[in-house]
C-alpha cells in the first residue's frame, strides 16, 4: 500500500485516504469471494449430474478474475474522485493547529536569538562536563589517598599492637624479676643459724704448754 503524500489531508482526517479506499477494496474483494464460494456450492449440490466439479470450479475462478479486473477499475476511479474533490485540501486552507506558524513568524533577529542561546547552552554543557571530568578525576585521587591513609592506618595499629605485647613482655620480666628477689629474701630469711662454739681456757692453756 503506497501512502506517500496527502501528509495535510492525513493530519486533518487522522488517516491517510488511501487506507479508506483500500478498506473499500477488500470489503468488495472479501464480498465477492464469499458469493463465488455460496455459487459455486449451491452448483455443485444441485446440478452436479449435470455439470462436473471440475467445471464448476473453473469457471467459478475464471468468473473470479474477471469480477476483479473490474473492481480494480471502479476502485481506480473512486480513488481518483475521491482524492480530487473529497480528501484534498485546498492550499489556502490552513487548519488551527498551523496559525500559529502563521501569526508567529519567526524573524531573522529571532533566529539569530534563538541559535546565539542554542551556542551558549552547548558552551555551558560543555563546561559541565569538563567540571564533571575534574570532579571525578578528584574524587578518584582522594580514594587513592584514603586507600593510602587507611594502609598507614592498620600499619600503625599492627605497630602498636607489636609494641603492647613487648611492653607486656617487659612488665611480666620485670614482675617475674620481683618474685624471684622476693623469693630469695624469704628463703634467706628462713635459713637456720648454725652457733660457732668458743674455745675453753683450760684447752687453751694445755695447748700453750704443748708449745
Amino acid at each position: 500500500m503506497d501512502v506517500v503524500g496527502f501528509e495535510y489531508e492525513t493530519q486533518y482526517f487522522s488517516f491517510h485516504p488511501r487506507i479508506l479506499i483500500d478498506e473499500v477494496y477488500n470489503a468488495f474483494y472479501e464480498n465477492v469471494l464469499y458469493l463465488l464460494d455460496q455459487l459455486k456450492q449451491y452448483l455443485t449440490n444441485e446440478f452436479a449430474n449435470v455439470i462436473e466439479p471440475f467445471n464448476i470450479i473453473v469457471q467459478t475462478d475464471s468468473l473470479l478474475r474477471e469480477l476483479v479486473r473490474r473492481l480494480d477499475k471502479a476502485i481506480d476511479k473512486l480513488e481518483v474522485y475521491l482524492n480530487g474533490n473529497v480528501f484534498k485540501i485546498p492550499k489556502y486552507v490552513v487548519l488551527q493547529e498551523d496559525m500559529i506558524h502563521i501569526t508567529n513568524s519567526v524573524t531573522e533577529s529571532d533566529q539569530k536569538k534563538l541559535d546565539d542561546e542554542i551556542e551558549e547552552l552547548k558552551q555551558q554543557i560543555l563546561e559541565t562536563r569538563l567540571q564533571s571530568s575534574f570532579l571525578k578525576s578528584k574524587i578518584l585521587e582522594q580514594k587513592r589517598v584514603l586507600k593510602a591513609l587507611n594502609e598507614m592506618k592498620e600499619s600503625l595499629e599492627e605497630m602498636i599492637s607489636n609494641a603492647e605485647q613487648i611492653m607486656h613482655s617487659k612488665e611480666m620480666c620485670n614482675l617475674t624479676l620481683t618474685k624471684c628477689t622476693e623469693l630469695c629474701e624469704l628463703m634467706k630469711s628462713s635459713f637456720i643459724k648454725i652457733p660457732v662454739p668458743e674455745a675453753k681456757q683450760g684447752s687453751n692453756s694445755s695447748m700453750s704448754r704443748l708449745t
